[in-house]
């Protein structure tokens, strides 16, 4: 054993050759071979050592220069040639699995061998270590030259995936019932199929129709779900990557069922709010949640698109400020509206700083004039810049109004509130001036450069008449 002298190289040369040779002789008991594939997955967790495993002919010295792949051709025929003993294919796929992870070439090698067909048909099992091993070989395929139309049109994939989320589904729906526990291995293998799904649909967008089937029951399973904190992690985000590349047209009463259209919807939203929490949202948190918290906000966007009337109105009615929050200038406080707002101008969080304002924008409908209105001038006008969509002139206009309420277009806030807290300059202090200075100058600098109006910045105007003085 490399524990008692023999270097790990040389060891795990031994069981290659061994579980070789019994492919041919048959010599081994079961429980020998197991006990041997047990040990060569222990040392398949690190690459080194484990030349062996990625060679296709063990030959010669220990110290020969091998030709990629023969472990690899050993351990399919164990795993997938003969399925009669399980135990022994079962432990052949661990290994397999460890050593396609460590070795990109090895993904090349089982496809070339045939046996990525072999993977995609056995999938149809129920088991759920085969359900997560089969799945975590064939999500590793496919950053290979994987065939992916041969296996959809001719080995079912995209059926028997769809069939392993709906087993899934109705395990939650019987564990809601009986409230027994949750299989560990069960969020495992469900983790694995949610990923392969997700890649399939971004390698592959043409057959993304094919899991459309599964919308219902990936919904099924999050909202069973019980959140973490934050809400934003396995396996609740490739629930949400796995739906983010499927079409929702058409599959509205999936989305939005007759009996509770909000369903879905509000779970996402509890998602969102969970995630944005500022015990949530430190630091180091932002850039992971640019990355996942944006799939989540597209996602939200797409449902909207297609949504009920009455989904619709229950998304601005959770997303948008309310009239409560525009008794003070929009973005201020711990809302979730508020959140969203400052997320359209967070620098940490560059792809959910768009994808926010892309949404914000959704929920008006896409117009420009009622955005501005919804949200505010300020946070409205990066967005609309940046996607170069001209702001209409009279959604500037001080008579502006929502729900029949003046408002000031640039602030978000009523024009009654501004009004009752505007405090007189002469009672201000120098550093609440310097505040209120600095405001306007951003202000000014934004409507200028939306080119609906020719102003000139009246901080810029001082410097230049020479009112302007340097202060200690």
């Amino acid at each position: 054993m490399a524990g008692q002298g023999v270097p790990k190289h040389q060891r795990v040369q031994e069981i290659i050759s061994t579980l070789k040779e019994d492919i041919k002789e048959q010599k081994l008991s079961s429980q020998d071979r197991v006990r041997n594939l047990e040990e060569l997955k222990v040392y398949s967790r690190e690459a080194q050592g484990c030349e062996s495993i990625y060679t296709l002919e063990v030959t010669g010295t220990v110290s020969a220069a091998f030709k990629s792949g023969a472990g690899i051709r050993t351990l399919c025929t164990l795993g997938f040639d003969d399925t009669s003993h399980y135990e022994t294919s079962r432990e052949a796929l661990r290994c397999l699995a460890n050593s396609l992870l460590l070795s990109a070439p090895s993904r090349q090698t089982l496809i070339d061998l045939g046996y990525a067909d072999k993977a995609s048909d056995r999938l149809v099992s129920d088991k759920l270590d085969d359900e997560f091993l089969l799945g975590r070989i064939l999500l590793l395929l496919t950053y290979a030259k994987l065939d992916i139309a041969g296996l959809v049109g001719g080995h079912d994939l995209a059926a028997n995936m769809n069939s392993a989320v709906r087993r899934h589904s109705t395990r939650c729906s019987k564990r809601k019932e009986s409230e027994s526990p949750l299989d560990p291995m069960e969020e495992l293998a469900l983790t694995e199929i949610l990923k392969l799904m997700y890649n399939i649909t971004h390698f592959a967008p043409d057959f993304a129709g094919l899991f459309e089937k599964s919308i219902p029951h990936i919904f099924n399973i999050l909202n069973a779900r019980k959140l973490a904190s934050p809400p934003l992690q396995s396996p609740v985000t490739w629930m949400i990557n796995a739906v983010a590349n499927l079409q929702f047209a058409g599959n509205e009463h999936h989305l939005f069922p007759e009996d509770n259209p909000t369903r879905h919807i509000s779970k996402l939203i509890e998602i969102l709010d969970g995630s944005l929490h500022k015990e949530n949202l430190e630091l180091d948190a932002k850039h992971a949640f640019d990355d996942e918290g944006s799939v989540l906000l597209g996602v939200m966007g797409n449902m909207y698109q297609v949504a009920t009337p009455e989904a619709k109105a229950y998304m601005r009615q959770r997303l948008l400020p309310t009239t409560e929050e525009r008794k003070r200038p929009l973005g201020r406080g711990d809302t979730l509206s508020a959140r969203l707002l400052n997320l359209t101008t967070e620098a940490l969080a560059p792809k959910a700083r768009v994808v926010t304002g892309r949404l914000l924008f959704e929920l008006s409908d896409l117009n420009p004039g009622k955005f501005i209105t919804n949200v505010g001038f300020g946070y409205a006008s990066g967005f609309l810049m940046s996607n170069g969509i001209p702001v209409p002139p009279e959604a500037l206009d001080k008579t502006v109004e929502l729900n029949g309420t003046p408002i000031n277009p640039v602030t978000g806030q009523t024009l009654e509130a501004e009004e009752r807290d505007q405090k007189p300059l002469s009672e201000m202090t120098d550093e609440e001036k310097m505040r209120e200075a600095e405001k306007m100058f951003v202000l000014f600098e934004r409507l200028k450069k939306t080119g609906v109006v020719d102003v000139k910045n009246p901080v810029e105007a001082a410097i230049e008449g020479g009112r302007f003085q340097e202060m200690d």
